[in-house]
């Protein structure tokens, strides 16, 4: 055991995390014993295991007889799976995972002269008593620039594998030093040839830990609930004695069981685009209650339906994506089909995009027709469609009656509810539907939800903010003071009609009726983009920030007045995203000019971009990456399904209620660094009464309809926030 440790350190938290590992399974390996089995400081494959265990685990069969790989190809497969970090750490990582999940095909020279290829694995994933776990404190590595060593507090191996790391802190320092330290070896001229193989990364003092994986910046590392108290109780009463448990103790339980750690890599680790990403504890809890739920069958022998309801922002597409993937790898027997069904194309887009960043691959459905050929072909596992596509496939597919496939439904409160569910049950009437919903249910959709079944799992509003899953939300209800000099009015009218007759009159102040309501419309757009432009510049502008702000407006014309009105102002960067101008949208004689303006703007973005996808996606992409815009006005595009971490402020001056209004703010909860809440700015009076106590909304701001519960913790009131905090100021000057 190690000697020259900080006493704090090793003994409240090193010593204690090692017992707790072998209580487990774990096996100790001294520093000096793994040393040995390295070679050298710069390797961290434990040979001699890892040569041992794929000798173990691996033989082929061959005209009825058994044999073992040769003894060059499992040397081959040990030099195999040392990846070279060429292609840096990411991506390293994610060959090395991926050999893990598959194994490798090696040929063999065979007694009657030919030569055949057979697979090689690497882990045991199906029989946990197969493979060999180990632990190693003080596990000394060679830094890549040679310029010394870096000793990994804790480091556990799988068969010869290092598939995690533990940083080991005294409680009295903060876990950010713990979580820092790790990034820092991970950098290319410390020990990146270490993390390369580890798929769980940890922190922890005795009260508190954090765990990531392999490139996880500091905002994303997690906490660890667990939720299956019963089996934590058991595991503790076996694992801790003589003393009272503590958090780290629990949550090296939780994240390094040997069968939690397979089953965290298996199932729940993947690669979204260049970023490695492992479930959080309620992406984890969740798809293991569905996968319990759909083992069970309804009263017609079908699979268990139901709905998981995961506030919006705290990972949703990707706890899709995790079920998909554990269906299809845990059911491949049965030959499982996944839908993800949803009632927006930018979702659709953003669902397939997210299955194909993260090599599920995924067919998006086209048409209804091509929806049709999908489902007949047996080379589609996943599919995502729009659920109106049912439209055309209810006429023209017969029932499937198959109840091995599983249809996905996002946004799941809204139109599949209604007629459209209908259509689906018509053509998949034995399915399995699992409804996934980021907002919570209304008190008359909680009726209705016995079409999906019953509440499978929940993650609250509340729940993320705890967790730091995704930022608080602050309000805050804006006047703009327009006020009118009436009397001044009068009198110009009363000069204007002097030699009218009453008719003339009549009809003149009918014109001027509308006129000032279009110039009362008007003056009002541009004080609030004034306000709005003073409000962004001094606030977010002005410090260097990469934050960025959306606008959600009533309709195109105000869009694109809102857009004039900022270019006029030429502080901020504007960029507009509008669906294409409808010939017959309503438009008087008197505001004809507004029709012009905003085909004239649309006629514009598709000189520049070509195509209106080209055009959406080209200003998406530069907020969500570029320097500017500073500020992205919308109508209803991007309200929902939009994810721009670094959109930290929306103001809203459109009516908005329930789903749709709990989805327009979620657009700034999401986490981004140096982002510690997202701010509400309210032109339209939207949430009048905010509960101070309970920082929730209700009332008549278009959420009556939602249980105070579910709304808790959702959004808090900027004034209640200064007023508590004058009065903690005057405590504290009176102390």
């Amino acid at each position: 055991m190690p000697k020259a440790k900080e006493y704090d350190e090793l003994n409240i938290s090193q010593l204690p995390a090692i017992e707790v590992l072998s209580a487990l399974g774990y096996t100790y390996i001294s520093p000096a014993e793994a040393e040995r089995q390295r070679g050298n400081l710069y390797n961290v494959l434990l040979t001699d295991t890892l040569q041992s265990q794929l000798t173990d685990l691996n033989g082929f069969t061959y005209k009825g007889e058994s044999y073992n790989f040769s003894e060059k190809n499992i040397r081959q497969a040990m030099l195999d799976l040392d990846e070279a970090l060429t292609d840096g750490l990411v991506k390293t990582n994610e060959k090395i995972y991926d050999t893990l999940m598959l194994g490798r095909s090696y040929q063999e020279q065979l007694h009657d002269g030919t030569k055949r290829s057979f697979d090689l694995k690497f882990v045991d994933w199906e029989t946990l008593e197969n493979n060999v776990f180990h632990v190693v404190d003080e596990f000394a590595v060679e830094r890549q620039d040679g310029q010394g060593i870096v000793r990994p507090d804790i480091v556990l191996f799988v068969n010869g594998i290092p598939f995690a790391a533990i940083e080991c802190k005294k409680a009295s320092i903060a876990m950010k030093q713990g979580i820092s330290q790790m990034l820092r070896n991970q950098g290319k001229n410390f020990i990146p040839q270490l993390f390369k193989f580890t798929q769980i990364l940890m922190s922890t003092n005795k009260n508190e830990t954090m765990y990531a994986t392999c490139g996880t910046p500091e905002k994303f590392w997690s906490f660890w609930k667990e939720e299956n108290d019963a089996w934590l109780n058991k595991e503790i009463s076996q694992c801790v004695k003589g003393r009272l448990a503590t958090k780290q103790d629990e949550n090296i339980i939780s994240l390094f069981h040997p069968s939690r750690l397979l089953e965290l890599t298996r199932f729940f680790t993947l690669f979204d685009n260049t970023v490695k990403k492992i479930a959080r504890y309620q992406q984890f809890f969740a798809i293991r209650e569905i996968i319990q739920t759909i083992q069970e069958t309804d009263k017609n022998g079908s699979r268990q339906s139901g709905v998981v309801w995961h506030t919006q922002g705290s990972g949703k597409s990707l706890t899709m994506v995790m079920v998909a993937k554990y269906i299809l790898s845990m059911m491949n027997e049965c030959h499982p089909k996944v839908l993800i069904v949803t009632d927006r194309v930018e979702l659709d887009k953003q669902i397939h995009r997210t299955f194909n960043h993260t090599r599920l691959k995924a067919h998006r459905a086209t048409t209804g027709r091509n929806l049709v050929d999908l489902i007949n072909s047996n080379s589609a596992d996943v599919i995502t469609t729009l659920v109106h596509k049912f439209d055309t496939a209810a006429e023209n597919q017969k029932p499937i009656l198959s109840r091995n496939i599983f249809i996905l439904v996002d946004e799941s409160h809204r139109t599949q509810y209604g007629e459209l569910h209908i259509k689906m049950k018509k053509v998949f009437p034995n399915a399995c539907y699992l409804g996934f919903t980021g907002t919570p249910l209304m008190k008359n959709e909680k009726n209705t939800m016995i079409k999906f079944g019953k509440l499978i799992h929940k993650y609250t509003i509340a729940d993320g903010v705890k967790d730091k899953a995704i930022v608080p939300l602050l309000y805050e209800g804006k006047m703009v003071d327009q006020s009118v000099n009436r009397k001044a009015i009068d009198n110009q009218l009363e000069i204007i009609c002097r030699n009218l007759n009453d008719n003339q009159k009549e009809e003149v102040k009918k014109k001027w009726s509308q006129f000032e309501r279009i110039a009362s419309s008007d003056q009002r757009l541009k004080l609030i983009a004034f306000d709005i432009n003073e409000h962004f510049k001094n606030n977010y502008k002005t410090q260097g920030t990469q934050f960025k702000a959306m606008l959600a407006t009533n309709s195109k014309v105000e869009a694109v007045r809102y857009l004039e009105a900022f270019e006029e102002l030429g502080d901020l960067s504007v960029a507009v995203v509008v669906s294409p101008p409808d010939q017959r949208e309503g438009y008087t004689a008197v505001d004809e000019e507004s029709k012009d303006k905003v085909l004239r703007f649309w006629n514009r973005m598709m000189e520049r971009h070509g195509t209106p996808e080209a055009y959406e996606d080209a200003i998406k992409d530069d907020f969500i990456n570029g320097d500017e815009p500073d500020l992205l006005i919308v109508v209803d595009k991007l309200l929902t399904g939009f994810d721009a971490p670094r959109a930290t402020v929306l103001y809203i001056d459109k009516p908005l209620k329930e789903h749709t209004l709990l989805q327009a703010i979620a657009r700034v909860n999401r986490l981004y660094e140096g982002k510690d809440y997202g701010l509400i700015m309210d032109y339209r009076g939207l949430l009048e009464k905010l509960d101070e106590a309970l920082g929730m909304y209700s009332g008549e701001g278009g959420l009556e309809n939602f249980d105070p519960q579910d709304l808790k913790g959702a959004i808090r009131d900027v004034i209640s926030i200064i007023g508590t905090l004058r009065h903690y100021h005057s405590c504290i000057i009176e102390l």
